[in-house]
């Protein structure tokens, strides 16, 4: 009976948006890989890590995952195929991979809202999430796929769509999505307005 309004989480647009830069790729050798990233603070199977293990033993042959946040013993035992890198604090090194990535796939079994899948979109690039999780809130049609749990095939139906479509196609879809649904800004000023609410019926 109580009157329930949702605010979602949101980031500053201006620090995450789509960055040109060419010097992960080459570093990395992968010039002419389609990238899967994913990105988690600390990686666990609750975060999918298995999951990946698991995709990159059907991976296209130019396919390249890429997973940021593990530690020097999870890298160490990395299969081919999959490209391990350490937690970083630097915003802009995070930025450079999210713009990189040629999809974002956030394979967390358990996930209150998924930060990295927005700043992903924030960067223009289209994002797998599995329907499962707060993540498919997040998702439209337009901006990526919300696919069953562990569903392999799935996963691969949704990057086929995107080799094919490229990721540019979902760029500006991603972007506008993020700017008109989780800017800080804005829902800033959905609190602000809560607020005054709450005041005016309380006085």
């Amino acid at each position: 009976k109580r009157n329930i309004q949702t605010i979602h989480n949101c980031l500053n647009t201006t620090n995450f948006k789509k960055t040109i830069n060419d010097e992960l790729r080459v570093k990395y050798k992968l010039k002419n890989n389609f990238l899967i990233l994913g990105v988690a603070s600390v990686w666990d199977s609750n975060k999918g890590l298995n999951d990946f293990i698991k995709l990159s033993q059907n991976l296209q042959k130019m396919d390249k995952i890429v997973l940021i946040g593990l530690s020097k013993t999870q890298i160490s035992q990395l299969p081919n195929g999959i490209i391990g890198i350490e937690r970083t604090d630097s915003l802009k090194t995070l930025i450079a991979w999210y713009t990189t990535a040629d999809v974002y796939f956030n394979a967390s079994y358990e996930e209150s809202f998924g930060m990295t899948t927005i700043e992903a979109m924030a960067c223009g690039t289209p994002v797998i999430v599995y329907n499962a999780t707060a993540c498919a809130e997040s998702v439209t049609d337009k901006v990526g796929f919300r696919v069953i749990k562990k569903d392999v095939n799935a996963i691969n139906k949704s990057l086929d769509e995107i080799r094919i479509k490229k990721s540019s196609y979902y760029e500006n879809y991603c972007r506008t999505h993020v700017l008109e649904n989780f800017d800080q800004r804005d829902r800033f000023n959905d609190y602000i307005e809560l607020y005054q609410n709450i005041l005016a019926e309380k006085l």
